[in-house]
């Protein structure tokens, strides 16, 4: 298996799209991390891993949206684990409070901190000590409400969502020259669903979280740089396609 000995970070509160991707990895045989505030999250994300291989799942009740529980995870993971390989930035916000300009600023600071400043935080702790890293990758996850804000009232989501974009572009840039390290970013534009794939009806714009799952550990499985835009089933099946698909 591909990440056999790999330490995989799931940075977000292991939901839907978290709990897919961290599942996804687990079975590709490596140790994955996730983070939660919740410590009832975190029972919950156990209970999905099959028995054989919760020895690999590892639980770390901390906050990526505070600097300093962000360095703690890395410190954590690399005293107590060997360090870290991969690292998925899965931070989500549901806001839907109404239109931008009845928002306070308080409002707005909190919704920053909760999408945007999480993203930051975990990119500024874990993407220089990657750098050191061979065979590395740093995926962040965002979605089409960056693009699009329908309906108004996830005014803040988008503007929170458009920050990540510029924040991957950035750290693209940043890295792009150093051959240890790829970044990428996913943005999902489909409804993405808390049951596997053989238990939906093959809708084009949902998916079963093992899918995005999947598309994930590909992506990073070839080590894929730069930002892909997944608009419905077909974009993700054609992107998975894509990464395993041998250069010539």
């Amino acid at each position: 298996m591909a990440f056999t000995d790999r330490v995989v970070f799931v940075a977000g509160d292991c939901g839907t799209v978290g709990s897919g991707i961290a599942l996804a990895f687990l079975a590709e045989g490596a140790k994955v991390a996730v983070n939660s505030r919740s410590s009832s999250l975190l029972e919950e994300m156990k209970s999905k891993v099959p028995a054989d291989v919760q020895h690999r799942l590892i639980l770390i009740h901390d906050d990526v949206s505070d600097e300093t529980g962000a360095v703690r995870i890395r410190e954590k993971l690399i005293k107590e684990h060997g360090g870290v390989h991969h690292v998925v930035s899965s931070v989500a916000s549901h806001f839907q409070g109404g239109p931008l300009t009845t928002q306070s600023l308080n409002e707005f600071n909190t919704q920053i901190k909760d999408l945007a400043s999480s993203h930051f935080l975990v990119a500024k702790a874990f993407m220089p000590y990657l750098t050191g890293v061979p065979g590395s990758t740093y995926t962040f996850i965002s979605g089409s409400s960056g693009e699009v804000c329908f309906p108004k009232d996830i005014s803040l989501t988008t503007v929170g969502t458009a920050c990540v974009f510029g924040m991957s572009l950035a750290a693209q840039a940043e890295f792009d020259g150093n051959s240890n390290l790829a970044v990428n970013e996913l943005r999902l534009g489909l409804r993405v669903n808390d049951k596997p794939e053989s238990k939906l009806d093959g809708a084009p714009n949902q998916v079963g979280n093992d899918l995005i799952g999947q598309l994930v550990v590909s992506v990073n499985k070839a080590k894929k740089r730069g930002t892909f835009k997944v608009f419905g089933r077909t974009a993700v099946q054609d992107l998975i396609g894509t990464c395993q698909t041998p250069c010539h």
